[in-house]
Formats: structure tokens, C-alpha cells, sequence
């Protein structure tokens, strides 16, 4: 038997907690409000890869980052379409994505 090379000191259980904390997110609220996560993750690369296509990492922009953002969001909302925060933050991202391309056009 090993021993590990990190152990959790008992005076900071800080990432213990959130772990906990994480784990039963993943496996409770968010399982069951957007289903099982494999089948989300592959909606969502099935969107992620219809919004870049073709092109190569080389030629995505900063753009591109919350327009792949909205596609993790649609996923989202299609394992639930009742998911007001997922719509709240396409339209953040939209904005986003609008000032990126603003800058992108007219760097200063």
C-alpha cells in the first residue's frame, strides 16, 4: 500500500468541503435538472462542433469564446427548457460576444 503524497490538513478542510459540496451538485441538483451528464456533454459537442465547423483552434478568436458558451447553455436548456438562469445567460453572453467583436474590429 501507498502512501499519498497529499493529505488534507485537519486545520483546513476547505477543499474537503467543497468537494462534498461539488460532488453533491453533480450527482443531485444539476443531474437532475439538465439529466444525465454524459448525454448533455454530447449534445453540447454536437453543438459546439456545429458552431466552429471547419476551422482549426488556430483560428477561433476571443469571440468565439461566449458563442461556445451559448452553445454549453442551449445544451443545457435542452435537457431542461424551464432553466431561466440558462436563458439569462445566453443573453449575457450575446453581449458579450458583441462587445468581443467589437474590440476584435476596432482594437485600441
Amino acid at each position: 500500500m501507498t502512501k499519498s503524497h497529499f493529505k488534507a490538513k485537519p486545520d483546513n478542510p476547505d477543499r474537503i468541503e467543497i468537494l462534498k459540496e461539488a460532488g453533491g451538485l453533480i450527482v443531485g441538483d444539476l443531474n437532475n435538472e439538465y439529466g444525465e451528464p454524459y448525454d448533455n456533454m454530447k449534445q453540447t459537442l454536437n453543438l459546439i462542433k456545429a458552431y466552429i465547423g471547419d476551422r482549426k483552434g488556430s483560428e477561433l478568436v476571443v469571440t468565439d469564446v461566449p458563442l461556445i458558451m451559448i452553445c454549453i447553455k442551449l445544451g443545457r436548456l435542452g435537457g431542461n427548457l424551464r432553466s431561466t438562469d440558462s436563458y439569462k445567460d445566453i443573453i449575457g453572453y450575446c453581449a458579450i460576444a458583441y462587445e468581443c467583436q467589437n474590440k476584435e474590429k476596432n482594437p485600441q
